[in-house]
C-alpha cells in the first residue's frame, strides 16, 4: 500500500514571438520512489536532473534531490519533515553557479462532517538556505472544504502565509500573501466530466529598501474531459489571469490560455 516507483521523462520548449522571454528547450528526467514500511511510516526520495539551453543566455543545469519521511499519528492527522538540495549550473560568463537547501515541516489534519463533508487544514513552517542570495524562513495555513454531491463535488480552499529575509544579519519582511478558490466538478455524462474554477489572490512583497509592492491575481478557468477506449482522456481547458501590481516594476497584464491534451495510461506490471 502506498508503495510507488515512478521514472519519467518531460520536453518542453519555449517559443517566443514577441522576445519577452528568452527562448528555450528543455530536457528533464526524473524518478521517484514512494514507499510504506510501516503502517504509520511513509518515506518518499527522489532525484530529477533538468538541462535547459537557452538562445541568449547559454546553458543551464539543475539538479534536484530531496527525501520526505511522514508519520500518521491518527487516522486523520500527519506529521512529516522533507529535506531538498537543488545545484545550479550555468556555462555562460556572467552567470554564477549556486546551491540551496530547504527544509520543510508540516503537520495536516482531516476531519469529516457526515458522509458528503470534508475539512483539510495544514501548517506548514519552511526554511531556505541560499549561498549566494539571502536566507528565507516561512510559515503557512491553509484550509480545504470539499462536499460531495450527486454525480460530483464542491470545493473551497484558502491559504495564507507570511515570509521573511535575512538581510545584513537580520530577519526583515519579505512577503505575505493570501488567497481563495472555489470549483465545482460534474460528470455531465457517463464518460464525460466538467469542472469550473475560481481563484483570488492578494500579495505584498517588500524589496531590501523596505518598499512594498502590492499585487492582485485573478483568475478562472473551464474544462471537458472525455474518456473513451478504456485507456485514453482527451481534455480541453481554458483559463483566464488577471495581474493588477501596484508600486512594482512587474507590468500588470490578462492572459487567456487554451489548452488541449491527450494522455494514455494502462497497466503494463504489477508485483
Amino acid at each position: 500500500r502506498d508503495s510507488i516507483l515512478t521514472v519519467g521523462y518531460s520536453y518542453h520548449l519555449l517559443d517566443d514571438r514577441e522576445n519577452y522571454s528568452d527562448e528555450y528547450d528543455q530536457h528533464t528526467p526524473y524518478i521517484n520512489l514512494t514507499y510504506r514500511f510501516h503502517p504509520q511510516w511513509l518515506a518518499s526520495v527522489f532525484y530529477e536532473y533538468s538541462k535547459a539551453d537557452y538562445d541568449d543566455a547559454g546553458e543551464e543545469k539543475v539538479q534536484d534531490t530531496g527525501a520526505t519521511l511522514a508519520y500518521d499519528v491518527t487516522l486523520k492527522d500527519r506529521l512529516s519533515a522533507s529535506y531538498g538540495y537543488q545545484k545550479t549550473e550555468y556555462d555562460a560568463a556572467g552567470r554564477v553557479d549556486y546551491d540551496e537547501q530547504n527544509v520543510d515541516l508540516s503537520w495536516s489534519h482531516n476531519r469529516e462532517f457526515g458522509q458528503h463533508m470534508l475539512l483539510t487544514s495544514t501548517l506548514v513552517a519552511d526554511f531556505v538556505d541560499r549561498d549566494i542570495d539571502s536566507d528565507e524562513r516561512g510559515l503557512s495555513l491553509s484550509l480545504g472544504l470539499t462536499r460531495t454531491i450527486q454525480r460530483g463535488s464542491l470545493s473551497l480552499s484558502g491559504e495564507m502565509g507570511t515570509d521573511e529575509r535575512d538581510a545584513d544579519g537580520g530577519w526583515d519582511k519579505y512577503q505575505r500573501n493570501f488567497s481563495i478558490a472555489g470549483g465545482l466538478n460534474y460528470q455531465v455524462l457517463e464518460d464525460l466530466t466538467g469542472n469550473i474554477n475560481a481563484s483570488f489572490e492578494k500579495r505584498y512583497d517588500w524589496d531590501l529598501a523596505g518598499d512594498k509592492s502590492t499585487f492582485d491575481d485573478y483568475g478562472a478557468g473551464a474544462g471537458l474531459t472525455w474518456s473513451f477506449s478504456r485507456w485514453y482522456q482527451l481534455s480541453v481547458t481554458y483559463s483566464y489571469d488577471r495581474l493588477d501590481a501596484k508600486d512594482s516594476l512587474a507590468s500588470s497584464y490578462f492572459e487567456h490560455t487554451v489548452m488541449v491534451q491527450l494522455s494514455a495510461a494502462k497497466d503494463l506490471l504489477k508485483w
